[in-house]
């Protein structure tokens, strides 16, 4: 059949869609648009995005044009959209999709996202012939970054790529008008994944660490149920589900009602469950798991389930049911620690999450004994279940069959697992709702605050400081407008995507294009939606927002969504710290966190970051120009990037622990302007080689963002024992005794410890007794002294323990006796000598801040619960205070907060409403968490400008 001849008023236009558009139904979407609009052509994906060509009239072009990034599928992102006209060819006589194209990848895979309404409609439906399938999804919900091998993203690229589909499916799959059009993991019980239980048995040694169920042919099978075949077909774990299996659902809710432990194969690797309200289960796991205090995160039903356990906020809602399904932080009720003992033992907080896989559901829906329909989905239930990482030891996840039979033997007794094989390790993401506090006002360069019109509200700027570069596009996601569209001159010409724009005048447009939108926001913010987000992370999809969320663990849901630079730069890997690392990759104005990886004092985390930084480079096609990394010597990340950059001959720049840590806040907000950056946290490399932690930095953006000002600190306090004081509050307890001249006190205050009496003659002859100016450790020292810890079981616990005794408390008035500020001007002729780590204010004054007189009174505190409100309501007012004082010498009114101290509720909250209330700016880590899992992106910034500078 000949093609229709083009009409001399047809046209023709190639599209170029950026962003998040692969595996999320974007071209059946486009496939709709465009024949709504009767034009003609195609669709496809590439490496780039989606490309698309239409031929039709020139005015159902433009509206088709307009329509584009305006109705776009709940789960895509469009981040930019560009496009050339021609002639018509009029070789087109419909619109179809096309086979995916090639070229260097410039999109990106999809995050995994929770099972959608329609699919939990279908799996709880007797009648669909995918009725309790475990596998269940479509292109609005499942898997995608933890089965995904590269780009394009393709059925091909992924571990579905085993399962051939079956007619029905294969209709489905192609047919563009079918919401399981190209969605990628589908599947159904004829062709796709199939689930069974097998029994642990102990098989020494455990299997090295693999990618994506690669498997080592010297290894022996590992026993099954009975009637398990050796492996004929599915994924590549060398596991074929038994022919006539026991029923794995049935028989794993038995096991776990009867106080059994049972890993379950999840989307980025297995899961350790138990009963959550039986005290016996819970105390197994935590003795076969070696976490003794450490808390659980729960999984329930609904949130009508934990209702009366915890409280739960509107926003807090919409976190746990949004598309990303993370564990949320809420805060406990009466009773919750008695209906779920031993959980999180002394915290104020319970980590809570929802299901998210259509296996979670079936677990529930199984206890429910398997009504049809969905209404039981919103009526309490009883069973509530401990899901934690199944990572022994503090290694990385276990994601593959074999590794899970050998690696979880002694510590589950029965495995719940399938042939769909994980090809990435993610973890679950962790978050809270961020402290509710009094908007920002507008952002300042320096000197005060300016007037705000009479009755308005500080908001934050209005007036984007990074107006658009002509003919370019605003982020647009899930539908919103506000795009601002030009005529490229040739179809091969993709420009730099633009930065984010909200409000604002618009940029003048190239002579003879057309704007299509409103530069202006055409969705201001209301309740119930979600305002652009500067940064590239658009909040959560379908979700109301006045959500705020706080990343504790940024993980599942959430990677590997790009987070917006303020401007572009060459590529840089950067490898992180040492404790919760993950890493960053740049690409143009984009940054890539990784998934949580973990703290580096293993080999099987050491190899996961190798693992993870070849999967993140290879899917983004990206070499790195400059390697950066923390400035201590001796972790396996810096190590690891001298290698590599000595490999591909590039340079491994060194960014100092706190540097980071307020650069990182700096590049989400997309600040260059000089800053004041406030870094407490537990431990850091300082360039004069000592252990720092509480600083008052100066960032001067763009001018000198490659370099820090230190303008103050903590006064300094000795480490008794080193490494030990850390883990040790007591020590920290005793090092405040001795400062306070009551070295004499300390045996009789912890006679339990056997090196009490030792501890004075270290702390006065200054044997191995480093000092330090962390806030960690000020917060140890407090708990210590209230009898909160002595010895910690995890990271932090004493601080957590602290947060959770002033939560009884409630607000108790600051002591405005509890420190000193100590400003002392250093003449030029002083002779003293001053180490180059230290930099004073402009007119030659340093800064320290002294907590030792809040300390004195806790040492006499006899109600640790009012002890601990004390010290946090005297905290936030010294750092008030304190970072005032400095903002006002330096002409500053940005502030930015990082660390690992800012997870501390209380401190986070009272510190920022404080600041606010006396006009600040406080800009808080939102889309990376503000520990040492946002490091990789501040050390990415650092090293970014720093390169680009040594260009100029």
């Amino acid at each position: 059949m000949n093609a229709p001849l083009a009409s001399r008023d047809q046209i023709q236009r190639r599209l170029r869609v950026a962003g998040i558009v692969q595996g999320v139904g974007f071209r059946p979407y486009v496939w709709h648009l465009a024949r709504t609009q009767n034009l003609t052509g195609w669709v496809r994906n590439d490496a780039a995005g989606v490309e698309v060509l239409v031929e039709g009239s020139a005015e159902a072009i433009e509206s088709f044009t307009r329509r584009l990034p305006q109705e776009i599928p709940p789960l895509a992102q469009v981040r930019a959209l560009t496009w050339a006209d021609g002639p018509a060819s009029g070789e087109f006589g419909d619109f179809a999709i096309s086979e995916s194209g090639a070229g260097q990848a410039a999109t990106m895979i999809g995050h995994d996202t929770a099972t959608c309404p329609d699919c939990l409609a279908e799996m709880f439906d007797p009648a669909d012939r995918r009725w309790r399938y475990p596998f269940i999804n479509c292109t609005h919900c499942g898997p995608r970054y933890t089965l995904t091998r590269g780009l394009p993203y393709d059925r091909a690229r992924t571990s579905m790529a085993a399962f051939p589909l079956c007619p029905d499916c294969e209709g489905e799959y192609r047919d563009p008008g079918n919401r399981r059009f190209h969605a990628e993991p589908t599947a159904c019980p004829v062709c796709g994944p199939r689930l069974w239980i097998a029994e642990l048995v102990e098989i020494p040694p455990s299997p090295p660490l693999q990618k994506g169920g690669n498997r080592s042919e010297a290894m022996d099978p590992v026993r099954s149920t009975e009637g398990s075949l050796p492996f004929v077909k599915g994924g590549q774990e060398g596991f074929n589900p038994p022919q006539h299996p026991q029923q794995p659902l049935p028989t794993t809710l038995h096991h776990l009602q009867s106080g059994a432990i049972v890993a379950i194969k999840g989307l980025g690797g297995f899961h350790l469950a138990c009963d959550a309200r039986n005290p016996t289960a819970v105390q197994t796991l935590r003795e076969r798991k070696n976490r003794e205090e450490k808390p659980f995160a729960l999984m329930a039903a609904n949130l009508a389930s934990v209702a009366d356990w915890v409280e739960i906020t509107p926003a807090e809602a919409r976190l746990l049911t949004s598309p990303e399904h993370p564990i949320v932080l809420l805060r406990k009720k009466p009773g919750a620690d008695t209906a779920f003992p031993g959980i999180a033992p002394g915290l104020a907080w319970l980590g809570v999450m929802l299901p998210y896989t259509p296996l979670h559901w079936l677990l529930f829906h199984e206890a429910l004994g398997c009504p049809p329909g969905t209404g039981w989905m919103e009526h309490p239930q009883d069973l509530v279940l401990v899901m934690t990482s199944a990572n022994p030891g503090g290694e990385p996840l276990v994601i593959d069959n074999l590794e899970a039979q050998t690696r979880l033997a002694g510590i589950a007794d029965l495995v719940l697992m399938h042939d769909r094989d994980i090809v990435v390790r993610c973890d679950d993401s962790v978050v809270r709702c961020a402290a509710e506090i009094p908007p920002n006002p507008p952002l300042q360069k320096g000197g005060e605050p300016q007037a705000l019109p009479e009755g308005s509200q500080p908001q934050g700027s209005m007036q984007d400081p990074h107006p658009f570069p002509e003919g370019f596009l605003p982020f647009v996601k899930g539908g919103q407008e506000g795009f601002n569209p030009v005529t490229l001159p040739t179809p091969s010409e993709i420009p730099p995507h633009p930065p984010l724009q909200k409000g604002g005048a618009p940029h003048p447009l190239p002579e003879g294009s057309q704007p299509l939108g409103s530069m202006e926001d055409p969705h201001p913010p209301t309740e119930g939606s979600l305002p652009f987000v500067k940064g590239g992370q658009e909040g959560f999809s379908n979700a109301s927002t006045s959500i705020t969320p706080q990343f504790i663990r940024r993980a599942r849901g959430y990677t590997p969504r790009a987070i917006r630079l303020p401007r572009a730069g060459p590529p840089v890997l950067a490898l992180g710290g040492y404790l919760k690392n993950t890493l960053c990759i740049t690409r143009g104005d984009e940054a890539f966190l990784s998934q949580h990886i973990g703290g580096l004092d293993n080999p099987a985390t050491c190899t996961m970051l190798m693992e993870v930084a070849t999967h993140l480079l290879d899917i983004l096609q990206v070499l790195p120009q400059a390697l950066a990394h923390d400035l201590h010597p001796d972790f396996f990340s810096t190590r690891h990037a001298l290698e590599l950059a000595g490999q591909w001959n590039v340079p491994a720049i060194p960014v100092q622990h706190h540097h980071a840590h307020i650069a990182a806040v700096a590049a989400e907000h997309g600040v260059t302007e000089p800053l004041l950056g406030l870094a407490l946290d537990g431990v850091g490399l300082g360039t004069d080689g000592s252990a720092w932690g509480g600083e008052l930095l100066r960032l001067d953006g763009a001018q000198s963002g490659a370099d820090f000002t230190r303008l103050g600190h903590l006064s300094s306090m000795p480490l008794p024992g080193g490494d030990k004081a850390a883990k040790e509050p007591w020590r920290m307890a005793a090092a405040a005794l001795y400062r306070l001249g009551r070295a004499d006190d300390i045996p009789r205050r912890f006679p339990g410890q056997p090196m009490a009496r030792q501890l004075h003659v270290m702390l006065e002859r200054d044997l191995h007794c480093p000092p330090t100016t962390s806030l960690g450790r000020w917060f140890d020292a407090a708990a210590g002294l209230l009898g909160a810890r002595e010895v910690m079981a995890y990271e932090g616990q004493a601080a957590m323990l602290l947060e959770g005794l002033a939560e009884v408390a409630g607000p108790v008035m600051a002591w405005d006796e509890g420190y000193r500020i100590l400003d002392s001007v250093i003449p030029a002729n002083a002779g003293i000598q001053i180490d180059a780590s230290w930099t004073p204010f402009s007119d030659g004054v340093t800064s320290q801040l002294d907590l030792l007189p809040l300390l004195a009174r806790l040492a006499d505190e006899t109600d640790a619960a009012h002890g601990a409100a004390l010290f946090h309501a005297t905290l936030a007012q010294a750092l008030a205070d304190w970072t005032e004082r400095a903002a006002r010498r330096e002409g500053l009114t940005t502030i930015a907060l990082g660390g690992g101290c800012f997870l501390n509720h209380i401190l986070s909250r009272n510190l920022t409403r404080l600041l606010t209330e006396r006009g600040f700016t406080v800009l808080s880590a939102r889309q990376a968490p503000p520990n040492d899992g946002g490091l990789s992106l501040g050390q990415a910034w650092v090293a970014m400008q720093s390169i680009t500078q040594g260009c100029e």
